[in-house]
């Protein structure tokens, strides 16, 4: 929900501005940020009648970063599986097998 104090695009974007993750953040915390920064755009295009249209496209440009930051924080999470499970099967590897195949 857009504070009380936020009626305006211009203080949307000067709030949204202080509070926009620096670089390096996680993806986690990109998709939350830009997922608040649409609900916010889309919430002032209704109260700022006069950048109705501005703000409806500035929510249209963080519902996309919101989707990139999605998907990468799915293929973030697709790597850290693949190489836990790499990890795994060398571990089960290493330690040898109880079994024996004999020829």
């Amino acid at each position: 929900m857009v504070r009380p104090s936020v009626r305006t695009l211009a203080e949307a974007n000067e709030v949204l501005g202080r509070e926009m993750p620096g670089p390096g953040s996680s993806y986690s915390v990109l998709v939350t940020f830009h997922r608040r920064a649409e609900r916010v755009y889309r919430e002032v295009a209704l109260v700022d009648r006069h950048h109705y249209h501005e703000a409806i496209a500035w929510a249209g440009i963080e519902a996309a970063n919101a989707e990139k930051a999605e998907k990468g924080l799915r293929e973030a999470q697709a790597r850290e599986a693949r190489k836990q499970a790499k990890a795994d099967e060398a571990a089960v590897l290493g330690t040898g097998s109880a079994v024996e195949v004999s020829r």
